[in-house]
């Protein structure tokens, strides 16, 4: 702001007015460039609750495969690798059994889709917490950029 201020004043005593709306003009330009880049950090996208059945049980695979084995980046994950697995192998297993035994399985796999978001929303929080915008370690747990 100090170097506006004195380019602004150095401005004025050489060409008068005009240059004072170009200050101000740039000053916005400068102020508005500055808040937007530190307002917006890059997150995950939560898209996985737009998918199903198997897409769902995939993206769940491969959430936990890109957490799990990038160990050096993901240091001290909230869900051990084996929570993660048995909510998923719960959910195959509810998802068969709702797409074979019809509407009595319904209940205990809307149960299962639950436990398995609330699951995948840990994760999800706990990447965007260790990428702090960085968009190539938000990838690396197989998730989407936003």
């Amino acid at each position: 702001m100090i170097a506006l201020h004195c380019f602004k004043r150095n401005l004025l005593f050489n060409f008068g007015n005009r240059v004072i709306s170009q200050v101000k003009q740039l000053r916005r330009k400068v102020l508005f460039n500055n808040n937007f880049c530190n307002m917006r950090k890059l997150i995950s996208k939560k898209d996985y609750y737009k998918l199903k059945g198997m897409n769902l049980e995939k993206k769940a695979k491969d959430m936990k495969a890109g957490i799990y084995k990038n160990d050096t980046i993901f240091k001290g994950v909230p869900l051990t690798e084996d929570e993660m697995a048995s909510t998923i192998v719960e959910f195959a297993d509810k998802r068969t059994k709702w797409e074979h035994g019809g509407t009595d399985q319904r209940h205990a796999y809307n149960i299962a889709i639950e436990a398995i978001f609330k699951r995948m929303d840990t994760l999800s929080e706990y990447v965007d917490k260790i990428a702090n915008g960085d968009a190539d370690i938000i990838k690396m747990a197989y998730l989407e950029v936003s």
